[in-house]
């Protein structure tokens, strides 16, 4: 089987994904948390049940984009934390091909 070899970065639909889920989530806390003690964020609280509907939807794509794509080998830490961080990712995506180093 002809495997891919691995990204030095993540792409950018993964890193989008990323962070445009990153950020519906602080917003959902800051609305779910803060709509009591701020009447104003009461109004926010379609758009707060929309956005969790939305980082359902866009986690899911993520999840169905990374068998895709092969992350990046993490080179940084202890051998350890290397070897975990390299077995985490070929069970998230086993078409992968880790060269050694």
């Amino acid at each position: 089987m002809n495997r891919p070899m691995v990204d030095a970065r993540y792409s950018g639909v993964a890193v989008t994904l990323h962070w445009l889920i990153a950020l519906l989530v602080l917003f959902n806390l800051l609305v779910g948390i803060g709509h009591d003690a701020i009447p104003a964020l009461r109004a926010l609280m379609p758009a707060h049940k929309a956005a969790g509907i939305t980082v359902l939807v866009l986690t899911a794509a993520r999840l169905g984009w990374r068998p895709r794509r092969c992350p990046p080998r993490f080179r940084r830490g202890s051998a350890a934390r290397r070897g975990r961080s390299t077995a985490c990712s070929m069970c998230c995506s086993s078409r992968c091909r880790y060269p050694a180093g």
